[in-house]
């Protein structure tokens, strides 16, 4: 799969197995994708995780949660996301963060069977 930040010239994120942390663009940031917010706080420094897991008669399988309890809102497709879920992502999904949106989309080449 593949992250792109809507309006903005940040370089389109291919997912690989594992996790990556999403997050503002920050020195103190452990976030594997970072995001510059121009100055804005409202995103946090680890916001998102994505866990791309291979399983066994579906394929690549990408999972989105929320990295901690304490975030500011954060929507799948303008239903909030709640601490502790763990969603499947399509392609398509919009990923609304306090100052981006990110969409997600997956390439013929990996098709997910659901």
């Amino acid at each position: 799969g593949e992250l792109t930040v809507l309006n903005s010239n940040v370089p389109k994120l291919r997912l690989k197995t594992g996790k990556i942390i999403i997050g503002r663009k920050a020195n103190s940031s452990v976030a594997d994708f970072q995001i510059p917010t121009d100055g804005s706080n409202r995103m946090s420094k680890e916001h998102l995780v994505i866990e791309v897991k291979k399983v066994p008669q579906r394929g690549i399988v990408h999972y989105i949660s929320l990295y901690k309890e304490r975030v500011n809102d954060t929507f799948l497709n303008n239903e909030k996301m709640v601490y502790g879920d763990c969603v499947v992502l399509k392609n398509g999904d919009l990923i609304k963060l306090p100052d981006a949106t990110l969409k997600f989309e997956i390439s013929d080449d990996e098709g997910t069977e659901l």
